[in-house]
């Protein structure tokens, strides 16, 4: 059974909103006075501006067009999602272009970045509110020439979508590991190692604050720990952990 091209739609727009709520959540830690994870914001806003406004956006441009010919009581409301593409992508590379600034340790304000964010958040959510109201996706798929487009980017749109959930997810934790392993390698620095290339350190305050510092959890710090530990890196024991191996650490730093 072929899959029904207004699947295809809706699944890019559910996962659409998947990756809003993740930038709406490292907002929340604005809100809340800390330091969000820029980088997965940039990884979020990136995907968006990349697949979305480059491939998804377009094409439903051309769907829309030929809708509007179908369904001329649609045309200004089809007519308008169209405009807000453009709106969208607009806000997109802003903020794209504020939270790279960032990572590259540019001065940029805090505040600037939020409310580029909110912004972005509520174009987008308000559009695809939109988009599942106006649009009857089940006409839309019988249009033959829309059909067979939407269903060469249904394969596509679901193997990327797990591809880059998982790049998101890895990302994140490997963002992560870069800093509690140069974390490590800074309390090395400072500790006596014997013949091996072993060195001993004592963390010098909670894993609650030590983690406060890397901009991660408790529960990231400790697991990411527990996954050193378990590829030999270092050993554990409380605050103090030994580096087995301090060149392969320094190597994911």
């Amino acid at each position: 059974m072929k899959p029904d091209p207004s699947d295809a739609w809706h699944a890019e727009h559910v996962y659409f909103g998947k990756l809003l709520r993740l930038l709406q959540r490292e907002l929340d830690v604005f809100h809340a006075g800390e330091r969000p994870n820029y980088e997965l914001m940039l990884d979020v806003i990136s995907y968006l501006s990349d697949f979305a406004d480059r491939l998804h956006h377009p094409r439903e441009d051309v769907a829309f067009a030929r809708l509007a010919k179908r369904c001329p009581e649609l045309e200004l409301a089809l007519a308008r999602l169209r405009q807000e593409h453009g709106v969208i992508a607009q806000a997109g590379e802003k903020l794209r272009g504020l939270l790279a600034a960032a990572l590259d340790g540019a001065f940029v304000k805090r505040a600037e970045i939020e409310m580029a964010a909110a912004m972005y958040l509520v174009y987008y959510g308000n559009h695809i509110a939109k988009v599942v109201r106006t649009m009857p996706l089940r006409q839309l798929a019988r249009a033959e020439d829309i059909a067979r487009a939407a269903r060469q980017l249904l394969a596509t749109v679901a193997r990327r979508s797990l591809e880059l959930l998982a790049e998101l997810e890895s990302s994140s934790l490997h963002h992560s590991a870069q800093r509690l392993a140069v974390y490590l390698g800074s309390l090395a620095e400072s500790s006596n190692g014997n013949g091996d290339g072993v060195r001993k350190v004592r963390l010098p305050e909670t894993k609650t604050l030590i983690a406060s510092r890397l901009d991660m959890k408790k529960e990231t710090l400790s697991r990411l720990l527990r996954t050193l530990a378990c590829r030999g890196l270092i050993e554990v024991n409380g605050a103090d952990i030994t580096l087995l191996d301090p060149a392969k650490l320094a190597e994911i730093a």
